[in-house]
Formats: C-alpha cells, sequence, structure tokens
C-alpha cells in the first residue's frame, strides 16, 4: 500500500496536526505502507520507519495561503504511483489541490479536515473562506472518505453538509518514560499549548481570580506555550491589573520540554471552546497528569476512566471543579494519572490506528466494496 499525505505545515508554530499527522506517517509505515508527506520546505521535519518527508518552497504572496505549485506538481507527479491520497486540513493552498489531482488521476481521497471544520473554525476569517471556497469544495466534494479524530468532528463533517462515508481514528499519542517526581512545595496547575482566545484562557483567569485564597494557597496557574496572535499581552495585563502573583508564562515548549512540564504538573487544564481532538489532553494522561477540560473537547472519557474532569464551560463549573481538584492530596492526583496514562496505552496507541487506518485505505482502493471497516459510518 502507498499512501501520500497533504499537510499545509507541521512546524512548531503549528497545531495538533504538527504532531499528529507525521506521526500518523511513521506508524504507517511500521505497518508496511510506504507513505510520502508532502509539507512546507521551512517545515522540513526527520523521518524514520519507512516514512519520507519531501518539503517544497512557498510562494511569498499570499503568504497566508501558503501556495506552493512545487508541492502541487510533486502530488500530480506521486498521484500516478500511489492507492490512496490523504489530505490533512483544509482552506489553504496545499489542500485545495488533491480534490483536482484525485479527479484527474482517478485515484481514491481522504479528507482529513483536522477541526477546520468547527464552528470557531468556520467563523474565523470567514470572508477569506467565501473566496477560496470554490477551490476548496473540489476537495470536498472529491473525498471518497473522510477521516474524523472524534464523534464531535463526525458531527461538524455531517453538519457541513458532506454525506461521503467518515472513518472515525483518533489520534494516537506516544507514552512517553515515566518521569521521576520530587516533592514541591508548591504544587502547579498547568496550561499548555497556544496561547490563543480559542481555549478559554480569559476565562481560567477569571475564575483564578475568584477562587478563595485558601483554595489557590500552596498553587501556581503555569501557562506554557507559543504565542502567534499576541493574545499573551491581554491575559498579562489582566494578571497586572488584579495583582495574581501566583501566575506565570514561561514560553513555549517542544519536545523533552513538554514532557517535563506535563511531569511536573499535578493538573492540566484546558477551558477549550472547541477542539477536534486535543492533542494536549491526550498528552497530559501519557504523562500521568489528570486532566480538567471542557465539553468543547471531545473527552468525555475521562470521568468513565477515572483520570480527570469533563465539564461545562461556565465560570461557576470550573470553579467549583477546581476547587475540588486542588483540594485533593497529591496521591489521589498520582492515582487518577496512573488511570490516565492506563487509559491511553490501551486506546490510544499509534499501531492499533495504523491498523484501522490501513484498513480504510484497502476498502477505498477496492473501489469501496464489500463490508466496510468497523471505523466507518455510513450513515
Amino acid at each position: 500500500m502507498r499512501a501520500v499525505h497533504i499537510v499545509a505545515h507541521v512546524g512548531n508554530e503549528a497545531s495538533g496536526p504538527s504532531y499528529s499527522v507525521p506521526a500518523l506517517g511513521r506508524a504507517l509505515g511500521r505497518h508496511g505502507c510506504d507513505v510520502t508527506l508532502l509539507t512546507q520546505m521551512h517545515d522540513a521535519i526527520n523521518p524514520s520507519d519507512g516514512f519520507r518527508n519531501l518539503s517544497f518552497p512557498e510562494f511569498p504572496v499570499p503568504r497566508s495561503l501558503r501556495w506552493s505549485p512545487c508541492l502541487g506538481r510533486a502530488l500530480r507527479d506521486r498521484a500516478a504511483e500511489c492507492d490512496v491520497i490523504h489530505n490533512n486540513g483544509a482552506w489553504l493552498a496545499p489542500n485545495f489541490v488533491p480534490g483536482f489531482v484525485a479527479r484527474k488521476s482517478g485515484k481514491p481521497l481522504i479528507m482529513a479536515p483536522r477541526g477546520t471544520l468547527a464552528t470557531a473554525a468556520l467563523t474565523k476569517s470567514r470572508w477569506k473562506k467565501s473566496v477560496v471556497w470554490p477551490l476548496q469544495k473540489v476537495t470536498f466534494q472529491q473525498a471518497d472518505c473522510f477521516h474524523a479524530t472524534a464523534d464531535k468532528e463526525y458531527e461538524e463533517i455531517r453538519a457541513f453538509g458532506l454525506k461521503a462515508p467518515v472513518a472515525v481514528i483518533p489520534n494516537g499519542i506516544d507514552l512517553p518514560d515515566p518521569q521521576t517526581s520530587t516533592p514541591r512545595d508548591t504544587r502547579t496547575l498547568l496550561f499548555l499549548g497556544r496561547i490563543h482566545p480559542i481555549k478559554g484562557l480569559d476565562l481560567l483567569l477569571e475564575v483564578w481570580r475568584d477562587l478563595p485564597a485558601e483554595v489557590r494557597q500552596g498553587w501556581r496557574l503555569r501557562f506554557v506555550g507559543n504565542d502567534p496572535d499576541g493574545h499573551q499581552a491581554e491575559l498579562e495585563r489582566f494578571v497586572a491589573e488584579h495583582d495574581l502573583t501566583d501566575v506565570d508564562f514561561a514560553g513555549p515548549a517542544w519536545d523533552v520540554g513538554k514532557i517535563e512540564e506535563y511531569a511536573a504538573a499535578d493538573l492540566y487544564v484546558l477551558p477549550t471552546k472547541t477542539e477536534n481532538f486535543g492533542m494536549t489532553v491526550a498528552e497530559s494522561l501519557a504523562s500521568g497528569t489528570p486532566v480538567i477540560t471542557t465539553k468543547g473537547a471531545p473527552w468525555s472519557g475521562l470521568e468513565s476512566n477515572g483520570c480527570g474532569w469533563w465539564i461545562d464551560r461556565t465560570h461557576d463549573a470550573l470553579s467549583a471543579t477546581l476547587t475540588d481538584a486542588m483540594a485533593r492530596p497529591p496521591e489521589a492526583l498520582s492515582q487518577m494519572g496512573a488511570a490516565g496514562r492506563a487509559w491511553v496505552r490501551k486506546a490510544f496507541g499509534w499501531d492499533g490506528i495504523a491498523e484501522q487506518m490501513l484498513d480504510v485505505y484497502r476498502w477505498v482502493s477496492a473501489g469501496k466494496s464489500g463490508t466496510a471497516p468497523d471505523c466507518v459510518r455510513l450513515d
């Protein structure tokens, strides 16, 4: 089986697909699939396990669309040799080309929206999306099957009016080696991710300000992440205005640095407005740290697996949950973290996810004849 993946960018400044798309390629490679990833030149990554990354320059104008004629030509060349084309993302130029190439070559197309059909995502830069829609709709309409990473994204695909089959296959996660933690005088409530309005960090700070002093005593709130749109300055002004001396901003962390941040935290919090998957939730659980997140993220299993809280995105709900969680002794939170790590190992291992994806590739390559894989929804 030979697959070509397309994604506009996989650099550190990007979000979840920066990790999940290359990781899926590597996992597929370990299972005998010949995978090539096409992306931007300055986003070149270090592949392994039979996974190739070909990166190309982008045209400088308009930069916001990340137009790359070389990438388009490379996809057309490889379409003659591949069995399936797998597009990741929408609304950027590299995501327009796959539909045209698939239609001309007759090769099956998998379309993974990667969060781009969420209501909040569609609202952002709506006029730009309307301008590029005649190009983007070809890829949507040409798709033989969509790839959703959670039930929530499946619902977004259907709400957008798209009728093709949907394979619901979650992102996977690599479990880091267990980290040895040392007792600390100050406990940490961690947010790690993009410092962006969609993450609900303004709500988090408002709730933190309003918590009684006895709840916050012995705790700090730590923000770790890059700041692509300047949102951190707004948050820092709020912190200064309310003299929140137990809040700090640490800047971004990558790779080993991220693992160390999760392992050093007692709790991870993501008060997000919307996520198609929420990779940082999986990363935190893999590191053994329990999670508080909102119902904007598809993580209802936090509660059924005893490793966190899945709550309404309101001031009262977040306040009550923080009060409960922060009052628990370290040993209790460690037990929740261990339960989360065990759940991630069982449910989100990359090898099982690669096997599901290969079943989908074989099914679409055979013209979707026969019984659809169990992960595929036809309704």
